[in-house]
């Protein structure tokens, strides 16, 4: 037969019932009459107030190892975070660029949740961080982030720093695809319009694949050497 397991219960139920205890025995200790009947009664209400003591330290020690197996995990959780943007080459600016530069951190934050780089959870660099990294004023990147968080893409924890939200890499996904479709679009008009042929258009195409830049950086030689035109 196997023993049962003895049920604990809260720290708090124990401790209303010693007092209401303490509170008899206190009673029976200065009211009570002095007779066997009176001692016996005396003795098996300190017999329960011991049991109730025993219950009580187990009761907070199994509250204490939960309390501190809890913050074990937090910490583990924590310490376990990835943090993909977190060095010069995940994200890059040029300031002599047309787009601003908070935006291109934005957009290479929405572009790596989805590409899938970056995951719900995982923590990006502190402001000051990014800052120093990129070389730029804080407030830019502090702008960045906040306008991240208000999309729902970003969530700031305090003390703690600033992570990728939950369920949110479907919609990153299809808004980046739809604005930059929406721009090779404009793009390929404007090189048609130009004169350019299909098969040019595409081998610029090809030669941004093969070269695998970054956004917002300077333009691969192999790319570059495409705007010369041949002569015919």
């Amino acid at each position: 037969m196997n023993k049962e397991t003895p049920i604990i219960r809260p720290v708090q139920e124990i401790q209303e019932q010693l007092a209401d205890l303490d509170e008899v025995i206190h009673v029976a200790e200065n009211y009570g009459t002095p007779d066997l009947a009176s001692k016996l009664g005396m003795r098996s209400l300190l017999g329960e107030r011991g049991d109730l003591l025993d219950e009580l330290r187990a009761a907070r020690f199994l509250e204490t190892k939960a309390g501190a197996e809890s913050a074990l995990e937090r910490n583990r959780e924590h310490r376990t975070r990835r943090s993909p943007v977190s060095s010069n080459d995940d994200i890059h600016v040029d300031i002599h660029s047309s787009v601003a530069v908070y935006l291109q951190i934005e957009n290479q934050i929405q572009f790596a949740i989805a590409s899938g780089r970056l995951k719900p959870g995982d923590q990006l660099p502190s402001v000051r961080e990014c800052a120093e990294r990129l070389g730029v004023n804080p407030n830019t990147v502090a702008k960045s982030y906040r306008d991240l968080e208000v999309m729902g893409l970003l969530y700031t924890r305090r003390g703690m720093g600033v992570f990728v939200n939950k369920n949110i890499e479907a919609k990153c996904r299809e808004d980046c695809r739809r604005r930059i479709v929406g721009r090779l679009h404009e793009d390929v008009a404007e090189a048609k319009a130009s004169g350019m042929i299909s098969k040019e258009i595409i081998e610029v195409v090809k030669a941004g694949f093969a070269a695998d830049s970054s956004p917002y950086c300077e333009v691969p030689a192999s790319v570059v050497v495409l705007a010369k035109v041949s002569g015919k």
